[in-house]
């Protein structure tokens, strides 16, 4: 385990604060990726935050230095699950994808240990699961290059053997 990986742990057993602040700053930064504010993005960054139990004193620090918040990323499968989770409905909530959005949530997924493959395969299983989805997974994967597609078809064939 790398020095980063400890740190982040420890941040996230000792400082929840911390670890709140950087899902909030995550999410929130996805919520303006399209340039705009939405009432579906604003709506769901409220009913998250609720659920992540941020408060709206934590949300005000967020929107007013995102870029200030230091990282500090879950290191349980568990917790990992539920932020890629998060991330991925905050993503998809519009029915589109901007080149701008995946910026603004590639840089946690690799954070979070998932490379550009098993991106695909979340938001793809999402598109499945949830109709309201379907679209903006469209979208996603029509933006993914050539390279991601064919691994992603490698390791497909492979897990059938």
């Amino acid at each position: 385990m790398n020095i980063s990986k400890i740190l982040s742990k420890i941040h996230e057993l000792l400082l929840p604060k911390a670890y709140k602040l950087c899902l909030a700053r995550d999410l929130y930064l996805l919520s303006l990726s399209n340039g705009k504010e939405t009432a579906h993005r604003t709506g769901l960054l409220a009913v998250f935050c609720a659920k992540e139990n941020i408060p709206q004193s934590m949300l005000r620090e967020v929107v007013n230095n995102p870029l200030a918040i230091i990282d500090c990323y879950p290191q349980s499968a568990q917790a990992k699950e539920k932020y890629i989770y998060l991330l991925s409905s905050m993503l998809l909530v519009e029915g589109s994808v901007s080149e701008n959005a995946l910026v603004h949530y590639k840089y946690p997924m690799y954070k979070l240990g998932l490379d550009d493959v098993d991106m695909v395969k979340v938001i793809v299983a999402l598109g499945q699961t949830n109709p309201k989805f379907q679209s903006a997974a469209i979208s996603y994967v029509a933006n993914v290059d050539m390279e991601t597609l064919t691994e992603l078809g490698k390791r497909s064939n492979n897990n059938r053997k």
